[in-house]
């Protein structure tokens, strides 16, 4: 049994037919139990979606009905790690057969604002490359036409020419003064520098036993977009987290192995 949702505030809880995955399910309200713990807490929990998917009959967004007349895209993606756009020649791909449209950034940019970032630092970036391009696969033109095997082709027949620019994929490295920009108008690759400090962290270093320093990198904000609504805002090489300290109470003692 399992909490599945809630109805006029009250959580319900489904109770499996026989047949998993029948609509006759026993649906009725669902309370905690006398001893305050809730019976969804620290139970297993009956899985109702897997038998259809195991059997085959699970359904995807490839198995929704597609209306008449929809189009297909196609992406044509950077092979550069870092490099100036000096042209795009659309003109093969548009006049080939079943293609619609060719869309690249500068179409983009004419039509939109560059993507809002969080930081307030100057970094225009939208969902197609302007100008540049700042890592291997970045969208850089999208091809639409009548199927997705006509908008492949098309795909093949844009010409760009590119510019190579110096390319660094150390973050480390990235952070120097010397290090290739990729965001010109920013003036460096370490966009945002915060520091927060709480306390005594000081005191606490001196009177700690021991001191354990570590340093520690994340790779969370790559810039592994896709031409989509959820699009990456920054695509800057810069991923490095300060130095953490930890002190550690003479009362206690740690390792690390």
């Amino acid at each position: 049994m399992g909490v599945v949702g809630v109805k006029d505030q009250e959580l319900l809880e489904v109770k499996p037919a026989e047949r998993t995955g029948s609509a006759n399910a026993d649906v009725r309200p669902w309370t905690p139990d006398r001893s305050g713990r809730s019976g969804a807490l620290g139970s297993a929990m009956t899985r109702l979606e897997d038998p259809a998917l195991l059997t085959g009959a699970g359904r995807y967004c490839d198995d929704a009905p597609v209306a008449v007349g929809t189009l297909y895209a196609a992406i044509l993606r950077s092979p550069k790690a870092h490099a100036k756009i000096l042209s795009i020649d659309v003109s093969a791909a548009k006049a080939l057969p079943g293609v619609h449209a060719v869309i690249t950034g500068e179409d983009i940019r004419a039509i939109s604002d560059p993507f809002l970032v969080a930081l307030k630092a100057p970094i225009y970036q939208w969902s197609l490359a302007v100008d540049a391009v700042r890592f291997v696969g970045e969208a850089v033109a999208v091809v639409v036409a009548d199927d997705r095997y006509i908008a492949e082709d098309g795909v093949e027949l844009v010409n760009v020419t590119y510019e190579d620019l110096p390319v660094v994929v150390d973050c480390l490295k990235a952070v120097q003064p010397d290090a290739p920009v990729l965001h010109a108008p920013a003036g460096t690759n370490e966009i945002s520098n915060r520091r927060f400090v709480y306390g005594e962290p000081d005191k606490a270093f001196a009177e700690a036993a021991d001191v354990v320093k570590r340093r520690s990198l994340s790779t969370r904000a790559l810039p592994t977009r896709r031409w989509s609504a959820s699009s990456s805002l920054l695509s800057t090489i810069r991923l490095r987290n300060p130095t953490t300290y930890i002190p550690i109470s003479r009362d206690r003692s740690a390792r690390i192995r």
